[in-house]
């Protein structure tokens, strides 16, 4: 399961939760959390994730910079 949480609060206002959270939970039982406290950067990765496809698919491949 992959939860997303964005906040649509004003970039000005200071808030104790961040702008994007995606929490994975993965088929091992581990879990992690990626956070992005920016709420510019946050917008640009909820614009660039096609959330009504995302999961239609049989698998969802994660990766970063060293993958």
């Amino acid at each position: 399961m992959i939860a997303i949480e964005t906040s649509t609060r004003s970039p000005g206002k200071t808030s104790s939760r961040p702008a994007l959270e995606i929490r994975f939970q993965f088929v091992d039982g581990s879990s992690e959390t990626f956070i992005q406290p920016d709420a510019e950067a946050a917008e640009v990765i909820r614009q660039r994730t096609n959330s009504s496809n995302l999961f239609n698919q049989s698998r969802i491949v994660v990766a970063d910079d060293y993958s």
